[in-house]
């Protein structure tokens, strides 16, 4: 398993940022500890749809990395010219080895 973790990835977290009209926009850091990780990245799902007159893709993905307990889904992570918005994460084997990742990848 651990040979599969080639994708490096940067986890980042929302940060909300006072905007010039009194009101907040939200930006994306990395987290404070330990923010790149290794993955395996596994294709799940593809479509395309029209969206605002443009052609949009939505492909859902797989993400495997060692197990993280502070990952959250109002987070992403980001690599290879790629963003991940995380749909949902589990513990894949009930031992808090490996953390699973459902998400969405949009190009960055």
């Amino acid at each position: 398993m651990i040979g599969n973790l080639r994708a490096r990835l940067t986890l980042q977290e929302p940060v909300r940022m006072p905007d010039t009209g009194g009101g907040f926009v939200t930006t994306f850091e990395s987290v404070a500890a330990n923010a790149t990780v290794y993955a395996e990245i596994r294709q799940l799902s593809g479509a395309e749809q029209f969206r605002y007159s443009q052609l949009e893709r939505n492909d859902l993905f797989r993400v495997i990395l060692r197990w993280r307990g502070d990952v959250t889904t109002d987070m992403r992570l980001a690599g290879d010219g790629y963003l991940y918005s995380i749909l949902s994460s589990c513990d894949r084997d009930g031992k808090k080895d490996w953390l699973e990742i459902t998400a969405l990848r949009q190009p960055a």
